[in-house]
């Protein structure tokens, strides 16, 4: 059984979460961060900020890549 099946509410569920256009890629952060930071796993994932900053520059790195390839940019 997964530890995610155990938690409250669908990954997403919790109200930080529901507008995060990253949801579908982290899950709604890791439930062991969040219980070792405040006790128990109804908040926000402490590092949240940090990966929301990350995947955003990881997008970016990826659609700039696209964008000059080997060749060059493209136009």
């Amino acid at each position: 059984m997964a530890l995610r099946s155990l938690l409250p509410g669908p990954p997403g569920g919790y109200p930080e979460c529901r507008s995060c256009d990253w949801v579908a890629l982290c899950g709604s952060g890791s439930p062991g961060h969040t219980h070792a930071e405040y006790g128990d796993v109804n908040h926000r994932d402490l590092f949240c900020e940090s990966r929301q900053y990350w995947f955003e520059r990881y997008v970016e790195r990826q659609l700039s890549a696209v964008d000059t390839g080997p060749a060059g940019p493209r136009g």
